[in-house]
């Protein structure tokens, strides 16, 4: 989060509303407890990472 924080004093306020966007939906993604951890959840992870727009 405070990285999101630094970079956005640089780039300005629409680069952290992506930013948060896309941490929003990660933690989402990785919020379940009952699921183990996998390479199909890293993945997922992943994807939800890169595709969160």
């Amino acid at each position: 989060m405070e990285l999101i924080i630094q970079v956005g004093q640089y780039a300005g306020w629409p680069t952290i509303g992506l930013a948060m966007r896309q941490f929003k939906r990660v933690l989402k993604a990785d919020a379940n407890p009952r699921r183990k951890r996998m390479p199909k959840q890293m993945r997922e992870l992943a994807s939800a990472w890169e595709n969160a727009r």
